[in-house]
């Protein structure tokens, strides 16, 4: 993958389709662990505060701005 990293963990593809960043339980290949975050009680909802607020406002507009910039370059 090589496009992101992180300590001791690497992303992968499973082959049912997942996407996943998973860990080694020793120094052999297997087995591997998925590593799960679990988001509860305040910082979902800050979380959720933010999607439907200023977060999602300035997705559109950067999503309105590159739509703009694919249109006029085809």
């Amino acid at each position: 993958m090589g496009r992101r990293h992180w300590d001791h963990a690497f992303l992968a593809d499973m082959p049912n389709g997942h996407q996943g960043v998973f860990r080694r339980r020793g120094k052999s290949r297997l087995p591997i662990q998925e590593v799960q975050l679990v988001v509860t009680g305040r910082m979902a909802g800050v979380m959720e505060d933010l999607s439907e607020g200023p977060a999602l406002r300035q997705f559109e507009t950067l999503f309105q701005r590159e739509l703009r910039y694919l249109s006029r370059a085809a």
